[in-house]
């Protein structure tokens, strides 16, 4: 995150302000700080959009973002320590995803949307223990909002307020006082 800086707006005698901007190279940098200093509502990723508009979808609502319910995750399925969760996970998900019962080939079945039952919340289920058990592996939330880790905003405040003073007498001294001589 210090390296993700570059300095935009150099100060001078007359304008004292400076400006900081993103590093844009390689990649774009503000798109993957921004979040985390600000915070900022997300949006659907790819994978949830398919599972969206999966054919035996049964009451996942449309726009809706899935959040991971780490607990649950076992087996092939995988979520890294950021709570990600990998292209390979989804596509499991994806092609596991049955109506009622486990598939033949004895691997685990998928329910996407709303169980039977209805007091329980939509999102994707895992069918445990031959069909008898629901664990859910994704909730459905209408919307999700990062909160800021980074204060990088009230940190460079601080700062200033700290510097200006000491700064601002420094430099005025440095004008005004060959006119005092």
């Amino acid at each position: 995150v210090q390296r993700g800086w570059r300095l935009v707006e150099k100060s001078t005698k007359s304008h004292l302000a400076a400006g900081l901007g993103y590093k844009d190279r390689p990649f774009e940098t503000y798109r993957y700080l921004a979040p985390h200093i600000f915070g900022k509502k997300r949006k659907p990723k790819g994978a949830e959009i398919a599972l969206a508009n999966h054919p035996l979808n049964k009451g996942l609502p449309p726009g809706s973002l899935l959040v991971p319910n780490r607990e649950n995750f076992k087996g092939k399925l995988r979520i890294d320590k950021y709570g990600n969760v990998p292209l390979k996970t989804w596509k499991y998900i994806y092609d596991n995803a049955a109506t009622t019962t486990r598939s033949e080939s004895g691997n685990p079945s998928f329910l996407i949307g709303r169980p039977k039952y209805k007091n329980r919340p939509a999102g994707i289920w895992w069918r445990r223990k031959n069909n008898e058990k629901l664990w859910m592996i994704f909730k459905a939330v209408p919307n999700a909002q990062y909160k800021p880790i980074y204060k990088a905003e009230s940190v460079m405040e601080t700062s200033v307020k700290r510097l200006w003073e000491k700064n601002y007498d420094a430099a005025m001294y440095k004008v005004i006082n060959p006119w005092l001589h």
